[in-house]
C-alpha cells in the first residue's frame, strides 16, 4: 500500500506542477505579445506556397498584403498554373498591390516534384530566385490569416543570436461547428498552449522565419530537398546547431476551417506519422503525455470504482482521478482566455470552440492518445491529394498524384 500511495501522491504534485507551469506560461504569453521590442528591419523575403483553394483563401492571402513592414517581398508559389490558385493570386495581385508595402510581389511557377514534398520544393525554389540583399527568409501558408504586425514581430526575434528560427503557430477557427471542426480546434490547442518561453519550442512552418545565412550553413536546403516536412526539418537543423526556436505569441495566425470527420482523421495521423518520422523524441513526448493524462484520470476512475465496489481503499485513487480532471479542465479554460485576448477578433466565432473544448476536454486525451497509438506503424500519408512514402526523415517518395 504504500507503494501506492507514493504513485498516488507523485501523479497528483506532478499535474498540479504541470497545470500551474501551463498557467504561468500561459500569462506570459500576452505580455509577449505585446510588449515593445528592440527595432529590427532586416531585408525579408516572405514565400507563401499555394496549392488550391483553402477555406476563406482571398482573406489570407489579402492579410499579406497588409502587413505593416517597410522591407520586404513576397513570393507566392504554384505547382502549376493549372492550379486553381494561381488565376486567384493573378486577380489578388491586380487588387492589392499598389496599397501594399511589398517592395515587389511575385507569383512562381515551381513546377512538379519527385524528390520531396511539394512544398519543400515549392518553397526551394522561391529561396533559390531570392535577391543578394535579402537577409530573413519568413514562410507562411496559405491557410493562415495574419496581422499587420505578424512579419514585424516574427523577424524581431531573431535579432538575438541564440534564436536559429522563430516561429508563430496556428489556432484553428471552425467557419462550422459541427464536431469535427470543434475537436480540430480542440486538439490543436492542447498542443498551442505548450509553446512559450521554452527550450522544447518546434517550428512550424505557416508561420516561420530563419536567417539567410542559418538557413545554408544549417543544412537546411539540402534537408529540404528530400525530406516530407519544412518545419520538422528546420527545429530539427536549429537544434543541431545548438540553437533555440523563439515562440512569438503575437504570430499566433487563425486558420479558418471546416472539416469533417474522414479529414480530420487523415489530418491527424499525418501530422503525427510526420512526427515519428522526422522527429521520434518529440513523438514518443507526445504519447507518453497522452498516456500521463489517459492514466490519471481515466484508469485511476475506473480503479475507485472497481475498489468502491470491492469495499476497498477508494479515496486516493479518487483524488488523483479528480485533480486530473479538473486540470485538464482548468488548462482549458485558461488557453481559451487567452486565445480571446491574442485573436480578439475571432472571440465570436470561438465562443462555441472554447466551450467544446472545456467540457470534452476530459475526453480529448483519449482521442489524442488513439490517434497518437494509430500512427506507431506505417509510412504512408496524402497531403494536399498526393501520396507520399516517407522512407526516413530525410527522404521521401512520391507515390501518386
Amino acid at each position: 500500500m504504500l507503494l501506492y500511495d507514493d504513485i498516488a501522491i507523485l501523479l497528483v504534485v506532478s499535474q498540479l506542477l504541470f497545470t500551474f507551469f501551463l498557467y504561468v506560461s500561459q500569462k506570459r504569453l500576452i505580455y509577449d505579445a505585446y510588449r515593445v521590442r528592440t527595432e529590427y528591419y532586416p531585408e525579408t523575403l516572405l514565400t507563401i506556397p499555394c496549392k488550391g483553394i483553402d477555406t476563406r483563401f482571398s482573406t489570407n492571402i489579402e492579410s499579406f498584403y497588409k502587413l505593416n513592414y517597410d522591407r520586404f517581398s513576397i513570393n507566392f508559389v504554384v505547382e502549376s498554373e493549372s492550379d486553381p490558385a494561381f488565376a486567384e493570386l493573378v486577380r489578388l495581385r491586380e487588387k492589392f498591390r499598389d496599397a501594399s508595402k511589398a517592395k515587389s510581389v511575385e507569383i512562381l511557377v515551381a513546377g512538379v516534384t519527385t524528390s520531396s514534398s511539394q512544398k519543400n520544393h515549392n518553397l526551394l525554389y522561391s529561396v533559390s530566385n531570392s535577391n543578394d540583399d535579402i537577409e530573413v527568409f519568413a514562410f507562411a501558408d496559405s491557410d493562415a490569416c495574419v496581422k499587420g504586425v505578424w512579419l514585424e514581430k516574427l523577424v524581431a526575434i531573431l535579432r538575438r543570436e541564440k534564436y536559429g528560427a522563430s516561429s508563430g503557430y496556428r489556432w484553428f477557427v471552425p467557419t462550422k461547428n459541427n464536431f469535427s471542426s470543434l475537436a480540430l480546434s480542440s486538439l490543436n490547442a492542447k498542443v498551442a498552449q505548450l509553446l512559450g518561453r521554452t527550450k522544447l519550442n518546434q517550428a512550424w512552418g505557416g508561420s516561420m522565419a530563419i536567417r539567410r545565412n542559418d538557413f545554408y550553413n544549417f543544412g537546411i536546403k539540402d534537408l529540404w530537398q528530400n525530406s516530407i516536412s519544412d518545419d520538422l526539418s528546420v527545429s530539427y537543423a536549429v537544434n543541431k546547431n545548438k540553437r533555440r526556436v523563439g515562440f512569438s505569441p503575437a504570430c499566433l495566425v487563425a486558420s479558418y476551417e471546416e472539416i469533417n470527420l474522414p479529414g480530420l482523421i487523415e489530418f491527424a495521423r499525418r501530422q503525427f506519422i510526420i512526427t515519428r518520422i522526422a522527429l521520434p523524441k518529440v513523438w514518443l513526448i507526445g504519447l507518453f503525455s497522452a498516456l500521463y493524462t489517459f492514466a490519471g484520470s481515466w484508469v485511476a476512475l475506473f480503479i475507485a470504482i472497481f475498489e468502491y465496489n470491492i469495499a476497498g481503499e477508494w479515496k486516493n485513487p479518487a483524488i488523483v482521478s479528480t485533480v486530473f480532471f479538473f486540470g485538464t479542465i482548468f488548462r482549458a479554460i485558461v488557453r481559451q482566455s487567452v486565445i480571446r485576448k491574442l485573436l480578439p477578433e475571432n472571440k465570436d466565432q470561438l465562443k462555441l470552440a472554447g466551450i467544446f473544448d472545456v467540457l470534452t476536454n476530459p475526453f480529448s486525451s483519449i482521442i489524442m492518445m488513439l490517434l497518437i497509438f494509430s500512427t506507431m506503424f506505417g509510412r504512408m500519408i496524402v497531403w494536399r491529394g498526393v501520396k507520399y512514402r516517407l522512407t526516413n526523415a530525410n527522404n521521401v517518395e512520391v507515390l501518386k498524384r
